[in-house]
């Protein structure tokens, strides 16, 4: 049942059984008989909190009964969720009230076999305490038969009162993990025990296209200055221009679309649509991305997702960008990381090694989301059991 843990050697010696024991020595249970509560409540706008989303609960629908408290989520974002969900698995049912579902969650959880609280995914690193949350969780992580389990998530730092019953269900569950060997590193300081899975992105198909002829530059809107970052990303550009592939700028969050369509301006470059908020939008994006032979992002999961679509992912990062760079040593991938601070021709020349190359990297790519997937799941057959449903 036990299965290894990659580690970020920054992150220093992972503790022994971190994911398949608790700290008393207790064996991992699996689970496979408690139904799973989850829920949807997240950044819907998002295309890459919706894609690692939906990977990690059909994964999870796999192996045991799933209840999915869909909170504000829009009916698109359910039925999105919904198609993704397999055919044959074990039950999984949409709770749209939120007061039954919790009493359910509750009462399942004073007797045997007990219930299973699967928190968020993706970047739940808190920028200032959340203490009214924090009450709750302390009181639902002493029900004496609630599990409390974490799989994909970045915590790149964690409050006092965070770290209370983040201990406390670790200590119980043994199934608290993050993404990266930096969260690892903010838990291990805390004295939470915690062990590493990689991004569910990981999970997606690796299938690249054959199409890839643009580059695509994403952004997060910095909120002032493009136009000095417009200066640093020209030399890009134009190097993407000399490589004879079409330059352009997209966006897979709506907030970020005003920022890239100025530096798009700003660098005479032009722009890739992709979906908005709408049922199917991931398959559309997933054609758009693969027109891409290589993107040039902070975006962590347009980078993964266009990757799955052999573009060669390139992430642009400030030396204080954790989430991302995390991510990208743990699976392997951190000859492609480019520093924002580095002088833009080097940025430039780097970025024409790389298309240069990429017959080379998509083998590595694809070695990447094969081994990365094969760990992810090798830890939710601990977590809940082995899949009943392929």
């Amino acid at each position: 049942m036990a299965y290894d843990l990659k580690r970020s050697e920054k992150a220093g010696p992972l503790p022994q059984g971190a994911c398949t024991q608790g700290l008393q020595g207790r064996p991992l249970r699996k689970v496979s008989s408690m139904p799973v509560y989850v829920s949807l409540d997240t950044q819907f706008e998002n295309l890459g909190d919706e894609v690692i989303n939906a990977l990690l609960l059909r994964e999870t629908a796999r192996r045991a009964r799933l209840r999915i408290f869909t909170g504000k989520a829009p009916d698109w974002y359910r039925a999105n969720i919904a198609s993704w969900l397999p055919a044959g698995a074990p039950q999984a049912e949409f709770l749209r009230g939120r007061a039954r579902g919790l009493l359910r969650l509750l009462l399942g959880s004073l007797l045997p076999p007990g219930s299973v609280m699967l928190l968020s995914c993706g970047d739940v690193t808190r920028a200032r305490p959340n203490r009214k949350r924090d009450r709750a969780m302390g009181l639902l992580s002493r029900l004496p038969f609630l599990e409390i389990a974490q799989i994909g998530a970045s915590r790149l730092q964690a409050g006092r009162s965070e770290q209370v019953w983040l201990q406390r269900a670790a200590d119980r569950s043994g199934k608290i993990t993050v993404r990266d060997g930096y969260s690892l590193q903010a838990l291990q300081a805390a004295g939470i025990r915690a062990g590493i899975v990689p991004d569910l992105a990981f999970l997606l198909d690796f299938a690249p296209s054959g199409r890839g002829g643009k580059a695509l530059f994403m952004f997060r809107d910095p909120g002032t200055g493009a136009e000095a970052f417009a200066e640093h990303l020209a030399p890009l550009v134009a190097q993407a221009r000399e490589m004879g592939l079409d330059p352009v700028f997209g966006w897979q969050v709506a907030r970020d679309e005003a920022c890239n369509r100025r530096l798009a301006a700003l660098t005479g470059a032009g722009i890739l649509p992709l979906p908005g908020n709408c049922e199917g939008r991931l398959e559309a994006a997933l054609e758009a991305y693969g027109e891409a032979a290589v993107i040039v992002s902070n975006r962590l999961h347009g980078l993964l997702i266009a990757a799955s679509r052999g573009a060669i992912p390139v992430p642009l990062l400030n030396s204080g960008e954790q989430k991302i760079r995390g991510v990208f040593e743990q699976a392997g991938l951190a000859p492609l990381i480019l520093e924002a601070g580095a002088p833009a021709d080097a940025n430039a020349g780097a970025l024409a090694g790389f298309v240069a190359d990429r017959g080379t990297w998509r083998g590595t790519l694809a070695q990447a989301f094969a081994a990365n997937a094969a760990e992810i799941r090798k830890a939710l057959d601990a977590f809940f059991g082995s899949s009943a449903v392929r």
